[in-house]
């Protein structure tokens, strides 16, 4: 995948639409959703109020076909999952 815009993400750093590195394979793609998973959540941390836009839709929805969307869906999906039962346990 080369350079595809996954969506408007205001949680990257920097800018307002982040640009997605060069990635090869699935195996790389799993890392960068997990990665921009993680932005994502702090950026919900922070902004509670900006639940129910439909974000995560977003994000998922955009780029290219193939496995390196096939694998940022799945590790942005796995690395939310993660949150979500650390912050089930927590309450």
């Amino acid at each position: 995948m080369e350079n595809k815009r996954f969506c408007d993400m205001p949680f990257a750093p920097n800018h307002k639409e982040a640009e997605i590195e060069s990635i090869q394979g699935y195996s790389e793609a799993c890392k960068l959703g997990r990665k921009h998973a993680q932005m994502f959540v702090a950026w919900v941390k922070a902004q509670p109020h900006q639940v129910g836009n439909n974000w995560i839709g977003q994000i998922l929805q955009g780029g290219s076909d193939g496995a390196e969307k096939q694998g940022y869906v799945a590790g942005f999906c796995a690395q939310l999952e993660r949150s979500l039962v650390f912050g089930i346990k927590t309450v």
